[in-house]
């Protein structure tokens, strides 16, 4: 599981780390990180909301995996998705009160790939100012 939260374009929480739970899919691991970093992007909106300061919503969130998407857009539970944890449906409230809007991102623009699988030279390469300084602009 792997996400990357950031505020103004500036990274400002990289995660990674191996999901706590056992997924059955990947469609399925895909929506637990959503809901992990949804839990981030509600704790970050309340300090910046204790500081006065407004935030914008929705706020977007971009997932490379369109049946974590379905998921959150088709809430109905079935045979499939009955044993997700009710912890994790918190999304389809947050989605419906227009807090958050989840869009698809193909691999290839998905920044926090880098932080999670094995990607090539030239995806990580691509991604990696995204969320590094740069050693030539730090002093």
């Amino acid at each position: 599981m792997a996400f990357i939260l950031f505020l103004n374009g500036i990274p400002i929480l990289l995660r990674s780390k191996q999901a706590s739970i056992v997924a059955l899919s990947t469609a399925e691991a895909e929506y637990i990180a959503l809901s992990e970093l949804a839990k981030e992007i509600l704790f970050v909106v309340q300090i910046l909301h204790s500081l006065g300061i407004p935030v914008q919503t929705p706020i977007t969130v971009h997932v490379d995996n369109m049946g974590a998407i379905f998921m959150l857009e088709n809430a109905s539970s079935n045979q499939r998705t009955c044993h997700i944890d009710v912890k994790h449906r918190f999304l389809v409230d947050l989605a419906a009160d227009g807090f958050l809007v989840v869009v698809f991102t193909n691999s290839a623009n998905n920044t926090s790939d880098g932080l999670s699988k094995n990607v090539s030279k030239e995806v990580y390469q691509h991604h990696t100012p995204k969320f590094m300084a740069d050693k030539s602009t730090v002093d």
